[in-house]
C-alpha cells in the first residue's frame, strides 16, 4: 500500500466521519456511514499490515503522547483506551501534578497506521461524545437529589466509551476474519494474518516494556452512583458515527 492509497483511505474515513457528525443527519444515516468508516478503517489497518509483511517491510512499531485535557479526563482516558486496544495500541497511561491539578497524559505504542487510525476515531468519538452530553440533564437519584454535573458527565461518557470500544473490537475481528478466509481462498503461502498481526503485537509491547520496564495496573475507578448516566452514555456509544466494541484496558507508570 502507497502513501497515497494510504492517504486516500484516511481521507474517505475522515470524510464519512464529518457527514455523520453534520447537523440535520439522520440517526440511520450516521450509523450507515459509522458502519462503512469503522470497515474501512479495520481493514486499513489489516491491509498494510499484510502488505509490510509481504514485502519484508522494516517499519517498526512507534509512540507518541497526547495531553488529555480538563474536564473528564479519566472519562476521556477511558474512551482513548477503549478505542486503542483493539486497534493493537498499547497505553500508558501518565499522572502528574501541578498544584492541586492533576495532569494526565497517555503514551500510546503502536505502528504508525495503527496510532492514526486511533487518534481520528478518538478526535471524532470526543467530538460526538461531548457535543451530545452537554445537551443531557443530569437525573434524579433514589436519594431525591439531582445528580451533580461533573459526575453525571464523568459517567456518561464513560458508558459512551464502552459501547464503541466493543464496538470497535468487533469490527476489527470481522475484518481479520475476512481477511483470513480471503488469504485461504488464494493459497498464496504468505505468513498468516494471525501470525503478522501476533508478531507485530508483540513488537509493541517489547518497545512498551522497554520504555517502562516497571509498570503497575491502574485502580478501578469508583463508578458507584451513575448507574443511568452509564447506560445512557452506553445507548448513545451504541447509536455513535464510528462503527463497530471493549473497554481497553492500560497500564500506568510508577512515578
Amino acid at each position: 500500500m502507497s502513501n497515497t492509497s494510504r492517504d486516500d483511505v484516511l481521507d474517505r474515513v475522515r470524510k464519512l466521519l464529518a457527514k455523520a457528525e453534520a447537523k440535520g443527519v439522520t440517526e440511520q444515516e450516521s450509523e450507515a456511514l459509522s458502519a462503512k468508516a469503522a470497515e474501512l478503517m479495520a481493514r486499513y489497518g489489516i491491509e498494510d499490515a499484510m502488505l509490510a509483511a509481504g514485502a519484508s517491510d522494516n517499519r517498526k512499531p512507534t509512540h507518541k503522547i497526547i495531553d488529555i485535557p480538563n474536564p473528564y479526563t479519566e472519562a476521556k482516558i477511558t474512551l482513548l483506551t477503549s478505542i486503542a486496544r483493539p486497534m493493537r495500541v498499547q497505553t500508558v497511561i501518565l499522572e502528574s501534578s501541578h498544584g492541586k491539578t492533576k495532569v494526565y497524559r497517555v503514551h500510546m505504542f503502536g505502528f504508525e497506521v495503527d496510532l492514526q487510525r486511533v487518534e481520528i476515531m478518538f478526535t471524532s468519538l470526543l467530538l460526538q461524545a461531548t457535543s451530545q452530553v452537554i445537551r443531557k440533564t443530569p437525573p434524579i437519584l433514589d436519594n431525591g437529589r439531582r445528580q451533580g454535573t461533573i459526575a453525571f458527565r464523568d459517567r456518561w461518557i464513560t458508558g459512551f466509551a464502552w459501547a464503541v470500544g466493543r464496538r470497535i473490537e468487533q469490527a476489527e475481528k470481522a475484518a481479520k476474519t475476512e481477511a483470513q478466509a480471503e488469504q485461504t481462498a488464494a493459497g498464496d503461502g504468505k505468513p498468516g494474518v494471525a501470525l503478522v498481526l501476533a508478531s507485530r503485537d508483540g513488537l509493541v509491547e517489547q518497545l512498551m516494556n522497554d520504555t517502562y520496564p516497571h509498570l503497575t495496573s491502574g485502580k478501578a475507578r469508583n463508578l458507584s452512583g451513575g448507574r443511568e448516566a452509564l447506560w445512557d452514555g452506553y445507548a448513545a456509544g451504541e447509536r455513535a458515527d464510528i462503527g463497530q466494541k471493549s473497554t481497553g484496558s492500560s497500564r500506568q507508570a510508577i512515578a
